[in-house]
Order: C-alpha cells, then sequence, then structure tokens
C-alpha cells in the first residue's frame, strides 16, 4: 500500500527507490491457422571475430564502387586557377 506524495498542487502516489526492476510482457493469441513469426536471437559472443577485424560485407556494407571512388578523388583535387 503506498501512500500520497503532495506537492504544491501535484498529488502523486508516493514512491521509493529502493531498487527494484520489473517487466511486463503482454502476449496474445494467434487465429487458427496463423504461423508464429520466427523467434531471432542475438549471435552468441564466440560468433564474432576475437581481433575485431570487421569487414564491410560482415556488417552489411554495400562495396563502394569505383563511380564512386572517382567522384570523391575529383571533389577533393584543388579546383584550377581562372587566370
Amino acid at each position: 500500500m503506498r501512500g500520497w506524495h503532495l506537492e504544491g498542487l501535484a498529488v502523486r502516489p508516493e514512491h521509493r527507490m529502493i531498487g527494484h526492476t520489473g517487466f511486463l510482457l503482454t502476449t496474445r493469441r494467434l487465429a487458427d491457422g496463423v504461423v508464429a513469426p520466427v523467434r531471432r536471437r542475438r549471435p552468441s559472443k564466440g560468433a564474432y571475430p576475437v581481433d575485431g577485424a570487421w569487414s564491410p560485407e560482415d556488417l552489411g556494407e554495400a562495396p563502394i564502387s569505383d563511380k564512386k571512388v572517382r567522384r570523391v578523388r575529383r571533389d577533393l583535387e584543388p579546383a584550377p586557377d581562372p587566370e
């Protein structure tokens, strides 16, 4: 049973920071014939490379195209002097 915390015009239930944490879980029943979604889990710690050598493919990044490299190099070159 909790009391009330009164501060000015604010009225709230009293609270104490004890350190307990809770989780609210909800479920629902699926209709007949509906397949439940596949449960996805995080990979275990051992699934990652130990030396930290990640490749772009490991992270799901697309490889950099030659066109992109040419465009970036062109943008980095100094502009010619209009003499």
